[in-house]
């Protein structure tokens, strides 16, 4: 029925998802919007950015372009062997993007296309990346978010599992070397207390925090949450609900720290 949402959702539909369509040839954070109404257009164009998707990914399900396209040209944020450069690196934080997509297309569409490859890629990181395996976490988090979305929409708690042990290997220095608090990364999740560090990068952790808390009914996460909820709210949230107000690295300054300009 139109309303409030239903309206925004069509003109998202109708006019920003076809400007990007003209502009860009690239995947676009669009998934979600074929719906309420049908839009050919849309949908073709989708199905075409999932083919090329699938095509990029190598046969073990990794994924990550800039360095699957041309390995002799590593762009500076790849390390030169798969997983070596996580603290900067995008390949956690890419994909995390994509189970979000997948899920969403799945669910707007009935589709699998994009699922099957984010599930694919999923499988790999949980064979690669948890206890007694490779102990590195995300520098950029994010995939914590895709994979319990991954693990609402097919039931699969290695997921879950593998997002609870992305949040928890915060701050330990077992298994990987410490990248500091501009990557929340300077003592373990459960010890944390305020919002540090680059701001995206935290808001995206406190989420998957909260989405794992809410589905295991952990306690120690909860109440982590509330004391940082209380600090970032209280004292480093413009009125305009921003955030990151330190210009050199996009992030939580100390509190009250909200300048008007730079």
């Amino acid at each position: 029925m139109p309303g409030f949402w239903y309206d925004r959702i069509e003109t998202n539909r109708e006019v920003p998802c076809h400007i990007i369509l003209r502009n860009v040839k690239r995947p676009v954070e669009s998934a979600i919007s074929p719906g309420p109404e049908p839009d050919p257009q849309l949908s073709k164009y989708l199905d075409d950015v999932i083919l090329n998707i699938a095509a990029a990914q190598e046969d073990d399900g990794y994924l990550y372009t800039i360095r699957t396209i041309d390995p002799t040209k590593l762009h500076k944020n790849c390390g030169e062997e798969r997983w070596s450069y996580l603290d900067h690196s995008h390949e956690l934080y890419n994909v995390g993007h994509m189970y979000e997509a997948a899920v969403a297309h799945f669910q707007a569409t009935g589709k699998r296309t994009l699922l099957d490859v984010a599930v694919k890629n999923a499988d790999l990181i949980c064979e690669v990346f948890g206890p007694g395996k490779n102990m590195g976490v995300p520098g950029h988090q994010e995939i914590e978010i895709g994979l319990v979305k991954l693990y609402r929409v097919t039931g699969d708690e290695k997921y879950l599992n593998l997002a609870q042990f992305f949040i928890d290997q915060r701050g330990n220095a077992e298994g990987h070397k410490l990248y500091g608090s501009y990557c929340q990364d300077h003592k373990p999740f459960v010890e944390q207390g305020e919002a540090v560090g680059h701001s995206v990068r935290a808001v995206y952790l406190y989420t998957g925090a909260a989405d794992v808390a809410a589905l295991v009914d952990n306690q120690e996460y909860i109440e982590v949450l509330e004391k940082i909820w209380q600090d970032m709210v209280y004292t480093k949230t413009y009125l305009t609900g921003g955030i990151g107000a330190e210009p050199k690295h996009e992030g939580f300054g100390p509190a009250y720290e909200l300048p008007n300009g730079f």
